[in-house]
């Protein structure tokens, strides 16, 4: 099996010394991982460095799945835009509308299932609001969607575990990523 990841900072593993679930999977279960990820990054496609843009410059074979941050950096550095219609594509400098056309070129390139994940839970109306209608975008483009936010049986953490997992609100240690996060992507991939 092979997965591609496009994301950032949770993608990449900034807390962690660049490990993260992909880097897990890749070696619990001798997956091929290829892991595009930047920090501080958005999907929204604002610069060179966006998800979007990157994923358009990226000469990588065919993933059996193609997995997908939904950022915490769009929340406070984008515009969220609204859902479109399944057969159209928003604006790609919004949020919604780059993860529709990041949906559209994976199916025109690869034709593989894409798997959409958000982080875990913290105070953010403004990511709550972002994981909402990446949930209706998911939904109309035929992508699963780990929803990690609004788990509430993944968030049920007691708080010293979820210090130990966690260095900041966004980002995990790599005890986390072994022992919280890694585990819910093997469920979700059927790993």
């Amino acid at each position: 099996m092979k997965l591609y990841f496009l994301g950032s900072s949770v993608t990449y593993g900034a807390a962690s010394g660049g490990l993260s679930m992909a880097d897990v999977l890749a070696r619990r279960r001798g997956i091929a991982v290829e892991k595009n990820a930047v920090n501080g990054t958005t999907l929204a496609d604002l610069d060179e460095n966006s998800y979007l843009s990157r994923l358009v410059r990226a000469r990588a074979e065919r993933p059996d799945v193609f997995v997908c941050q939904l950022s915490t950096n769009d929340a406070r550095l984008a515009p969220l835009g609204e859902p479109s219609a399944a057969d159209a594509c928003g604006d790609p400098k919004t949020t919604c509308g780059a993860l529709e056309r990041i949906s559209d070129l994976v199916k025109a390139r690869w034709g593989c299932p894409f798997l959409l994940y958000s982080s875990a839970y913290f105070y953010s109306p403004a990511y709550a609001r972002e994981v909402e209608l990446a949930a209706v975008v998911a939904a109309r483009r035929g992508m699963r969607f780990l929803d990690l936010y609004r788990d509430a049986a993944f968030n049920d953490l007691p708080p010293a575990l979820r210090a130990r997992y966690m260095h900041d609100e966004i980002h995990p240690t790599a005890e986390g990523y072994e022992k919280w996060w890694t585990p819910a992507f093997e469920e979700a991939l059927g790993l």
